[in-house]
């Protein structure tokens, strides 16, 4: 039921809509290992990350973050101190940018920046 629900949330994003049986095994895969984390609010997903984590444990990679509600970064600060929690050698988290800053691809935040 879960998993469901989390891959509903998660096809907004097209490239999660063509592949439904890829979809499914990158969130088990994600949740087994501890690299999708979702926020669930009276049974309903309202914010999902899904991330690698890279360079020998330090890096958290975002590959999908979608965030339903307005306290976005509230809810990413939460994310952050879960994945620190988790690997607790994780030092930046970093974002791909997209067509907004087109001559800088990705973002460094120290991970720091979020749990404080």
């Amino acid at each position: 039921m879960l998993v469901k629900a989390l891959i509903d949330f998660i096809s907004f994003f097209d490239k999660y809509k063509k592949d439904q049986q890829w979809t499914k095994e990158q969130i088990i895969t994600g949740v087994l290992s501890k690299t999708v984390d979702w926020l669930q609010v009276n049974g309903e997903i309202k914010a999902l990350v899904r991330f690698n984590v890279v360079n020998d444990g330090r890096v958290a990679d975002i590959l999908d973050l979608r965030i339903t509600d307005k306290r976005g970064i509230e809810i990413m600060k939460l994310f952050a101190r879960r994945a620190k929690r988790n690997f607790p050698s994780l030092e930046y988290i970093r974002f791909e940018r997209g067509i907004k800053y087109p001559g800088k691809k990705h973002k460094m935040v120290d991970i720091e920046w979020f749990i404080t």
